[in-house]
C-alpha cells in the first residue's frame, strides 16, 4: 500500500545548478574510479531490492507496534 503510493510519487526535475555540479563531479573522476563504479553496476538491482525489503519490514514493524500500543490502551492491558 505505502510502497505503491511511493511508486506513484512524482519527482521534480533537477535544477540547472544540481546538473552542473554533477557534471563537474563526473569530469573530476579518474579512469580507475570510473572502472570501479562500472564494476558496481550489476550490484545495484540487488541493493535496491534489499533496501525495498528493509523499508517494508520497518514499516511492518512500526504498524505492529502501533497495533500493540493501541490494543494495550484500549483493552486495559499494560
Amino acid at each position: 500500500m505505502l510502497l505503491n503510493a511511493l511508486k506513484q510519487l512524482e519527482v521534480p526535475e533537477l535544477s540547472d545548478e544540481a546538473v552542473a555540479g554533477m557534471e563537474d563531479a563526473i569530469e573530476k573522476l579518474s579512469p580507475a574510479a570510473v572502472v570501479g563504479l562500472l564494476a558496481t553496476v550489476p550490484l545495484v538491482p540487488q541493493a535496491q531490492e534489499m533496501m525495498r525489503l528493509l523499508a517494508y519490514r520497518a514499516a511492518e514493524q512500526r504498524l505492529l507496534e502501533h497495533y500493540v500500543s493501541t490494543a494495550s490502551d484500549k483493552y486495559g492491558g499494560n
